[in-house]
Parts: structure tokens; sequence; C-alpha cells
């Protein structure tokens, strides 16, 4: 039956006749399982390529149900796998079917898909290369229940997709780092296919569609561990498939840190992302251009907790000071999430990124702009003073050149607060000394710097000159 099933079907030229055969064939498959596996040895690629590019609907409604039922059944899809990988054209015939004018062959291709997802997580790269993405996007608004539905469950099945993606590149980035493999590997092994993989979670986390559905709080936790254990780029700058995966991932954590998902996942960004990107601005052997990207993206971060309200609260931070202060607002349940997060921020800020300061703004620029740019906004918070030590002011009249006027508005900030400008001014006297020669040691400076200088003399004789020139 099958036989003479696949003779018509081959050389009919009547599209009823081949339509006929191919419905048939599709429901002999359907009741009788176990002849898709010999169908698709003898008969595979003839039998699908040719159907889904047919030019009747019918056989390639056909034709996607007799792929769509390969998929699903375990035992037969190692060898659907093994065909699609030695037929090329085969995944973009089902691919091009979500253009279809049929609405029932658009929701079937999605399925499709859907099963080529959970069969490996390489087909759902390749489909993402061809721009899986900007398809589904498409069909959010089709009026069709059915394509919907499908659309919605593809959706479903990548947060599955995207954590089982993360945990092979964890297992594989353990794996090299055990085996000392460095960026000498060319990528052609199994390794280099792992980590290509992420550029999956780079389309998806990008995409507004896919993106409530696949980050959460544990996303940014694990892609926090790939920054850590990446291995370090060597003399040559990197090559391969490290080289391309260390640009994948800051690609992926530059659209993750957005205000929309900074807030949302507030323990994961300071508990476990900021620590990492910390971790590589410090360390002198990632590439200065990463290290500048983690710069720039943690300043970035930390002027969204820092200047919102919701999330930072400056007075909450100094009464940390003070534990007995602090109880209450503990044990307050309006003001309990605000105060474990303001809580956490401030540990960062001393442990982490206050003391990255002073080295940074000694370095190349963009370093100290950006290494500005993350102290000035927990400097102006009054209350939260206290992170930033004096050794961080006295370093920007270190600077032989500064390049900005924002650079000398940071010591005005200690001046705002009386409590803290006695203490500060009192423990520092050598500010007296930097202040006065400031203009002399840098005579080249343009009238907007010696105002600001000028500015910080005013600061000290009106808020503390007892302690100032005792």
């Amino acid at each position: 039956t099958l036989v003479g099933l696949m003779g018509i079907y081959s050389s009919s030229k009547t599209e009823n006749v081949r339509a006929t055969a191919a419905s048939t064939l599709s429901r002999l498959l359907r009741n009788s399982p176990g002849l898709v596996g010999g169908v698709l040895d003898r008969w595979g690629q003839r039998l699908l390529l040719t159907g889904l590019a047919d030019s009747s609907s019918k056989v390639q409604v056909a034709a996607v149900n007799m792929l769509n039922q390969a998929l699903s059944q375990p035992e037969v899809a190692p060898k659907l796998a093994g065909l699609l990988a030695q037929e090329q054209g085969l995944l973009p015939a089902a691919m091009g079917l979500l253009d279809h004018s049929l609405p029932l062959l658009r929701a079937k291709a999605v399925v499709s898909i859907v099963l080529l997802c959970r069969l490996s997580p390489q087909w759902l790269l390749e489909c993402c290369q061809q721009k899986l993405v900007l398809h589904m996007e498409r069909l959010t608004r089709d009026k069709d229940t059915c394509t919907q539905d499908a659309v919605v469950l593809l959706r479903q099945e990548m947060s599955g997709a995207v954590k089982h993606i993360c945990s092979g590149i964890a297992e594989q980035l353990a794996i090299m780092q055990n085996s000392q493999i460095r960026c000498s590997s060319d990528g052609s092994g199994s390794s280099g296919a792992c980590l290509e993989q992420l550029q999956v979670v780079l389309h998806l986390v990008t995409s507004p569609f896919f993106r409530p559905a696949v980050v959460d709080g544990q996303l940014v936790q694990m892609l926090a561990e790939f920054l850590l254990a990446v291995p370090a780029e060597g003399p040559g700058g990197g090559a391969g498939s490290v080289a391309e995966f260390s640009n994948t991932l800051l690609h992926v954590l530059e659209a993750l840190s957005q205000p929309e998902h900074v807030t949302r996942f507030p323990d994961a960004f300071l508990q476990h992302l900021m620590p990492a990107l910390c971790s590589v601005i410090s360390t002198n052997s990632s590439h200065s251009d990463t290290r500048f990207f983690c710069l720039r993206m943690m300043s970035d971060v930390l002027a969204i907790y820092l200047t919102d309200p919701d999330r930072y609260s400056a007075v909450l931070a100094q009464q940390l000071l003070q534990p007995q202060q602090a109880a209450p607002r503990r044990n307050s349940s309006s003001n309990g999430r605000l105060f474990e997060v303001t809580a956490v921020l401030d540990a960062l800020l001393r442990q982490h990124v206050v003391p990255l300061v002073p080295v940074l703004l000694e370095q190349e620029e963009p370093m100290p702009l950006y290494a500005l740019k993350a102290s000035l906004p927990s400097a102006e918070q009054p209350a939260a003073l206290h992170v930033l030590p004096c050794e961080v002011y006295a370093a920007l009249y270190e600077q032989p050149q500064p390049q900005n006027v924002s650079g000398l508005q940071l010591p005005l900030h200690p001046f705002g607060c009386q409590a803290v400008c006695c203490g500060f001014v009192d423990q520092h006297r050598y500010w007296r000394e930097h202040c006065v020669l400031f203009p002399a040691r840098h005579s080249s400076f343009n009238p907007p710097f010696y105002a600001m200088i000028c500015c910080v003399l005013s600061c000290l004789l009106c808020s503390c000159w007892v302690v100032f020139w005792k």
C-alpha cells in the first residue's frame, strides 16, 4: 500500500490525485505510527521536502502533518534530525509556511517549530537565524484562533528552552575551566556549538513578544555566572567560539539592563550581576573594551536604583549605621521591601563599587568619566555619603587634566550635610591645601573649573569654617 501511494504521489501530475495520495499517506501513518520510521528511511526527503514546497495547499497540509507526527515520536525524531541536517532546504521550507495564506498551515508550521525546539536547541538557533522572531511578532496580529494558540504555545516553550540552553552553557564553561581550554580553540567542536546557542537568548530577550516569557531573576543570575566563568582572552584578543560567546553575552546583558528589568529583579541584579560586573572591571586580564562595557552598564544600573525612591532610600541607608533605629523600619511591612533593597544596594556600594573608583580615576578616558558617573548618584543622596571614602574625593584633584566640570561637582556634595561635612573636613585637613593650591597646579584650566574650586572653598567656609581653619 505504501509503495503504491508513494508511486501515485510521485508520478501524478494532477493536483487532486496528488493531494489525495498525500492525505491518504498522512492518515495511514497517523493510524500506524510504527510505519513512520520506515517511511522516513525510504522516502523521507522526497516525501517531506517536495510536499512542503508543493504548489497545492492540500499536499502541504499532509506533508506538515507527517513532519509533526515524526517529530512527536521520540524513537523517530533522531532519524528526522539526521534528515534535517543532510537536507538544508527542509527547514526553510517549513519556515516558509509561516507566511502562507492558509491559517491552518500557519498554525501547523508554528507547531512544527515547537517540536523542533524540543528536539534540540540547535534547531531553535537555526530558526532564529531565519528570522523566527520577526515571523512570530507578525503572527501575534493574526486573527485566526488556531494560529494565536500555536504562537502562545511557542512563547511558553521558549522559557524552558532558554533554561535548557543556559544549563548546557554552564556545564560547557565548567568543562572548559577544568580542562584549561582557552581561546586557542577553533570553535569547531561541541564546545563551540554549545556556546553559540547563547545567540538564541539574545534573539529572545531583544524581542518585545518573547522577552516577558524568558526574562526572570534566574536568567540574570546565570548570565552573571557566565560573565565570571568565561575564559580570559588570550594575547591575540580572543578568537573562535569564546570571543563570539563573550560578545554575545555582553549584548544580552545590555538588553537586560533596561529599567523595566532592573526594577523588576533587584535581588538578581544587586546580588549577582553587579558584583560580577565589578569583578570584571577590576580584573586586568579582561579586555579593555569588555571592562569599559561593564563599567558603563554598572553606572547605568546604579543610576536607575539610586534615583528611584521606590528602590532606594538615602534615609534608610543612613539608619543602617544605627541598628537600634533600623530595627523598626525592618519590621514595617510597608517599608520592608524598600529596606531590603536599600540594605543590599548599600552593601554593594561599600564592598564592590566604591573601592574601584580611585583606581578607575587614574586610568585612560573614558574610564574616569563613567567612574564618576557611578559615584555621582550616591553622592547626590546626602545621607548616602558615608559609602564614599574621602580618598575618592581627593583622587579627583590628583587628575592632571579633568575632562569635564561634572567631575569637580562630586566634592561639593559632602557639604550639603552638616554632620558629614564636619567629620569629613576634621579628618582630612589636607583638603585645605588641595583646594587652595589646585588653581596654581592646573593653570591651564578654563573659568568653569576655577568657578567650581571657588564653590568648594565657599562651601567649606560656610559649612564648617571653625573646623577647617583651626
